[in-house]
């Protein structure tokens, strides 16, 4: 049990322990509540602008292939018949030039061309803010001390294009929110941050305000290969050209939302 010596006087209140030591004295300054307030907010991130971009890559593939052409053609050719010859009959034989039409077909060598289509999407650096209001303190009093716990949910996740859903940093239950903290992040592969949306809690001209903040860099996303959009030959004549329009990457959304109660405690210290 400690030894306290305990001294009252009009206003004022003294405490001392048993080495003279003072542990209360009410005519220094004292903490007192001036009020407390429960609001919920909600704040809804925004995302970014992006767009497309296209690059082609032509493979092609050899093929043997016949090419038909009705020609004009003479050559030594061994004609025979039934005749009379110095008075006798019989099967003869001779090496004659003879000339006509022929379909005359001969091997080449053609290309199958197939275009494929690769897209990366980009998206714009950002900056984005948003103050709402807490509390006014009563009477517009400044505040000494301000204490907020904050809970909530995040009831909608922004996604990037290589990990999905953004890293949430609010835990389940209430928090003690002192200044700053982040509410969501994301990384690009090797661990470089590229969009943070913080809240901080602040007081100005006697308001509890909370400011939420996102900031994302440029980024671009990951290359994606959408396969053959075109496929053409040589010569034309061996085959039917097919084409199919670009495709569009797949759009990743930054925005996110967030349903938030803060549980505020003001107060200050006495004169």
């Amino acid at each position: 049990m400690l030894d306290l010596s305990f001294h009252t006087s009009p206003n004022r209140i003294l405490v001392k322990d048993a080495v003279g030591h003072t542990t209360l004295d009410t005519s220094q300054p004292m903490p007192h509540i001036l009020q407390t307030a429960t609001v919920s907010l909600s704040v809804s991130f925004p995302t970014s602008g992006s767009s497309n971009s296209h690059q082609h890559t032509t493979a092609s593939y050899m093929f043997n292939y016949q090419d038909c052409q009705m020609q004009y053609v003479c050559g030594y050719q061994n004609v025979c018949v039934w005749e009379t010859r110095n008075g006798v009959y019989g099967y003869y034989c001779d090496n004659v030039n003879v000339c006509e039409w022929k379909n005359v077909c001969t091997t080449k060598q053609g290309w199958r061309n197939e275009v494929s289509c690769s897209v990366l999407r980009s998206y714009q650096a950002r900056e984005w803010e948003q103050v709402q209001n807490i509390a006014s303190i009563i009477n517009g009093i400044d505040a000494d001390f301000i204490q907020v716990k904050v809970s909530g949910s995040r009831t909608a996740a922004g996604t990037d294009p290589w990990y999905g859903t953004f890293v949430g940093t609010l835990p389940a239950g209430e928090i003690l929110s002192q200044g700053s903290m982040i509410l969501e992040s994301a990384f690009q592969p090797g661990g470089a941050s590229w969009l943070r949306r913080i809240m901080s809690i602040y007081v100005e001209n006697g308001i509890v305000k909370v400011k939420f903040k996102s900031s994302n860099k440029a980024i671009n996303g990951r290359s994606e290969s959408n396969g053959v959009v075109s496929i053409y030959y040589d010569p034309p004549s061996q085959g039917t050209p097919v084409n199919y329009p670009d495709p569009a990457s797949s759009v990743f959304d930054f925005a996110s939302s967030f349903n938030l109660t803060f549980h505020v405690t003001i107060g200050k210290f006495t004169q």
